[in-house]
């Protein structure tokens, strides 16, 4: 009678899954704002208003000889003063001369030439031959300087953040099946099942 013996064997494996991930992402964008910045000129304002112009022409036209009754007696009195002072200085004079007759002799004789060459004593119009300009004198009007300052405007625009996500993802599968394996060996027999 034969005899068989008989081994069994098996070899497994387990089964084997994979997992691949990927990481949610955020995604962010802010916008810078806008800021508009506005200022105003400042305004100047000058007032310069007009100035006085003075003209005295009556000092000319009186030296042309261009005047009132009251200023002609008022020269004519003045140089009828002057013609007495100097009447009143010559007769001084004239008595000063006689006076000292003993030791001058010809003393009447000097005064009749010099009263020859005096000739008849008129009233001069001494303005007329003078020269006299029209005066001017001229008086600015004070300026005034007025200052406004105006402001300044600021606007600012602001953005909304911009804001995209993007979900992960897990992926999940069979990186390898599980199996059993069976070995039959013996004298007679090698199966494999």
């Amino acid at each position: 009678m034969l005899s068989v013996s008989l081994r069994l064997g098996f070899t497994q494996a387990a089964a084997r899954i994979g997992i691949q991930s990927t990481a949610g992402k955020w995604e962010m964008q802010s916008p810078r704002a806008e800021v508009s910045i506005t200022q105003q000129p400042a305004v100047l304002t000058i007032d310069q208003g007009p100035g006085q112009l003075d003209l005295d022409i009556y000092s000319a036209r009186k030296a042309l000889g261009f005047k009132t009754t009251t200023d002609m007696l008022a020269d004519i009195g003045s140089q009828a003063k002057q013609v007495a002072l100097e009447a009143v200085g010559r007769i001084v004079e004239e008595g000063n001369q006689m006076a000292a007759i003993q030791n001058h002799s010809n003393a009447i004789a000097d005064i009749a030439l010099q009263r020859q060459d005096m000739g008849p004593m008129p009233i001069k119009d001494y303005d007329a031959a003078s020269y006299r300009p029209v005066q001017i004198s001229y008086h600015p009007h004070e300026t005034q300087l007025n200052w406004e300052v105006r402001g300044t405007e600021i606007h600012a625009t602001t953005h909304t953040p911009i804001i995209n996500y993007t979900p992960g993802q897990v992926e999940v599968y069979l990186d390898q099946k599980n199996w059993i394996q069976f070995n039959v060996t013996g004298q007679y027999m090698n199966m494999q099942y």
